[in-house]
């Protein structure tokens, strides 16, 4: 039976939300340190069309991938996992037609393995899609905890904010991926 991991990619594979942050500074001559500061300051509607920007901007298909993920992922690799990358991204949208081009190539251009990518959403529909999955990597407590809520074991990845891990049900923060490689199998 082929073991299978579902993995989030900003926030896992890149440091997220920090490229974000760096990509409105540049846009426009800014110096925000965190995403709220800047969607209260520019407005949602201008922060809205910034995101839309980066979305398929050359910058985002640059990012520089975390060495420590990538590795964490050969590492599943070898103990026989099929890796499914689960995205918030919206892949399939048509305002962003070229997404899922851009995600799937910047990721085998950076040698992560995967099998394959896929849209991540907060639904049965996605359920369906996911199932057989014995573990989800994530690092949005709202994601993490749809996961866990529906019977996957989730490890949620806390590099930046802290949270109470007496707070979790059935959700294991991990702070470094040689940390995790510890609770895989």
């Amino acid at each position: 039976m082929v073991k299978k991991i579902s993995i989030d990619i900003d926030g896992i594979f890149n440091d997220y939300p920090h490229c974000w942050v760096r990509f409105i500074n540049l846009a426009i001559g800014a110096n925000f340190q965190a995403k709220e500061d800047a969607r209260n300051s520019l407005g949602e509607q201008e922060y809205e069309r910034l995101k839309s920007l980066y979305r398929t901007s050359e910058y985002k298909a640059n990012l520089e991938v975390s060495d420590e993920a990538r590795s964490f992922c050969d590492h599943l690799t070898n103990k026989g996992y099929e890796i499914i990358i689960a995205t918030s991204r919206p892949l399939k949208s048509p305002k962003y037609p070229g997404l899922y081009d851009l995600t799937y190539n910047w990721l085998k251009k950076n040698d992560v393995p995967f099998s394959s990518l896929i849209y991540k959403e907060r639904t049965d529909a996605f359920l369906k899609e996911v199932e057989g999955v014995s573990y989800h990597i994530e690092d949005e407590i709202e994601y993490a905890d749809f996961f866990a809520r529906n019977g996957i074991t989730t490890f949620l990845y806390e590099k930046s904010r802290k949270v109470g891990k007496a707070e979790l049900e059935n959700i294991i923060v991990f702070e470094s991926f040689k940390e995790l490689e510890s609770y895989i199998d």
